[in-house]
């Protein structure tokens, strides 16, 4: 009936079948353009897997640099450098604000001690003036001057008072003694 190809048993338990051996050299040889879109998308994955490994290498490599870099010796001393000036500021700022405190504590005391000395000053040179005085009223040498002296009775200074009528009494100053007898006792009221 026509052209037909024949078929063999051989043909049915084969894998695969060509009708010409040409057919078949084209099934056993892939295409070439077959074969490069192949190849390309090989290399192109193998890029992308390659460039996977080289990031996750390199990401590793950074995190591992970091790592090196943060427990460096030189790091440490530079952290530790940092955190000995940030405290020694802090301990200045401290310092400086307790001293301000102590300043502003102290000023209303050192303001009452020189009131109080100023007080006690007054109040000594007052006393030194009324003993300048005493001891002017008691100066042998100003009373005479004044006409001031002393009662001796028997060689002893006694006061006017002790005297009675009839007794005997020197007045003495400086430069004069004179013997004298009490004469009359006269009250005087305070």
């Amino acid at each position: 009936v026509g052209h037909e190809v024949d078929t063999l048993i051989s043909d049915f338990v084969a894998d695969l079948r060509a009708p010409t051996p040409s057919a078949a050299m084209e099934m056993v040889l892939p295409d070439r353009n077959e074969l490069r879109i192949h190849l390309d998308e090989l290399v192109s994955r193998m890029e992308r897997q390659m460039g996977q490994v080289l990031r996750s290498s390199e990401e590793r490599i950074e995190g591992m640099r970091a790592l090196l870099v943060q427990r460096s010796p030189l790091n440490r001393l530079t952290h530790i450098s940092d955190q000995f000036t940030r405290l020694q500021e802090e301990y200045r700022r401290t310092m400086t604000y307790r001293i301000e405190q102590s300043e502003r504590l102290i000023a209303p005391l050192v303001e009452q001690y020189h009131d109080a000395v100023s007080f006690l000053l007054h109040q000594k040179e007052g006393q030194i003036q009324n003993l300048s005085q005493r001891m002017a009223l008691y100066d042998p040498t100003k009373r005479s001057r004044e006409g001031y002296g002393e009662i001796v009775q028997d060689g002893k200074r006694v006061s006017l008072a002790h005297i009675e009528v009839g007794d005997e009494f020197e007045v003495v100053d400086d430069r004069v003694k004179m013997r004298a007898v009490g004469l009359e006792k006269l009250e005087i009221r305070k």
